[in-house]
C-alpha cells in the first residue's frame, strides 16, 4: 500500500486485463478520480473523496467501468 503525501488524480487504470474486476480501497482523502474515455465513472462525474472507502471497476471493451462504491 502506498500512502500519498500530495494530491493524486487517477484518470486511467491501464494495467487491467479484459474482463478483470478490481476493488480498490481508498485510505486517504487526497485521491481524486477523473471521468473520461478510459475511465467511466457512475454519473459521468469526477470524484473527489472527503472520506475513506472502496470503489470497484471492471474492464470491458477496452474501457474501465465503475461498478460500485461505498460512498
Amino acid at each position: 500500500m502506498e500512502r500519498k503525501l500530495a494530491a493524486t488524480t487517477i484518470a486511467a487504470l491501464d494495467d487491467m486485463l479484459e474482463d478483470q474486476e478490481v476493488i480498490i480501497q481508498i485510505n486517504d482523502v487526497k485521491t481524486a478520480w477523473t471521468h473520461g474515455a478510459a475511465l467511466q465513472l457512475k454519473g459521468s462525474a469526477n470524484i473527489a473523496l472527503g472520506t475513506f472507502g472502496w470503489i470497484t471497476f471492471i474492464k470491458s471493451g477496452g474501457v474501465v467501468w465503475e461498478t460500485g462504491r461505498s460512498f
